[in-house]
């Protein structure tokens, strides 16, 4: 609870940059002062791991390295624009102490492959619909070239104007119609419907895991537990029979 509210602290000084100008040596000094706090949880948190192997086990800590590691990077000129990136980066450190969030962002990562391979159909299906419109809307500028033409139909992937294109296109060519009506139901439902199921299949999964991980805990604090109360009752037994002679 005392990093998350260092972290949202931190995204709230972030912002106040943007608005106030002409105390770069305060700011810097803030800066300073959170960049201290997170040296200070890392090497709690590496204390608790008690070997780096445990504790470069744990993804978050990986990147919490990472984070601090080119805070401390001595940089002047453009370079400084990386620094103030790797501040905004820190945000991102919050979804470690929010389980819900943390929950989101494992999914978003969990997604990624399949987002990654929806992307490239994508590209294929602006490719294919880019060169065929070049080829029936000749004086349409938009299609000027294939790589103009898949710029517009990306643009109209969220279906946005689509009657005034398709008037435009009616009046030049009885094909218009049947290309955005099928460029619609393809890239306006399809791709569209496909993303949402991979993004969901992706969210359940995250919760199983996450579930999971805290039977797993439950279970292994419960048999800790198994273990002290027989240990317990061993000395107690020892106890008894010493007081017995």
């Amino acid at each position: 609870r005392v990093m998350a509210s260092v972290i949202v602290t931190n995204a709230i000084v972030l912002g106040a940059q943007t608005y106030v100008s002409g105390h770069e040596q305060l700011f810097a000094a803030i800066n300073g002062a959170f960049l201290v706090l997170y040296m200070a949880e890392a090497v709690l948190r590496l204390r608790a791991a008690r070997t780096m192997r445990n504790y470069l086990a744990d993804r978050w800590n990986v990147f919490d390295l990472l984070v601090i590691g080119v805070a401390l990077i001595p940089v002047t000129g453009q370079a400084t624009q990386l620094l103030r990136l790797v501040r905004l980066v820190r945000v991102v450190k919050l979804g470690r102490h929010l389980p819900e969030l943390k929950i989101a962002m494992s999914a978003v990562v969990k997604a990624l492959p399949g987002v990654m391979s929806l992307l490239g159909a994508t590209v294929l299906l602006l490719f294919v619909y880019g060169v065929a419109g070049t080829a029936l809307f000749p004086t349409d500028p938009h299609y000027a070239n294939v790589g103009t033409a898949m710029l517009f139909l990306f643009a109209m992937l969220g279906l946005e104007g689509l009657p005034d294109v398709m008037d435009a296109a009616m009046a030049e060519t009885v094909w218009g119609v049947p290309f955005y009506v099928s460029f619609a139901v393809l890239a306006g439902f399809l791709i569209f419907n496909l993303l949402i199921g991979i993004v969901i299949s992706a969210m359940e999964s995250a919760r199983d895991e996450a579930a999971a991980d805290a039977a797993g805990l439950d279970g292994r604090l419960a048999a800790a537990e198994d273990a002290l109360s027989e240990a317990r009752a061993v000395l107690g037994s020892a106890a008894w029979g010493e007081r017995s002679q």
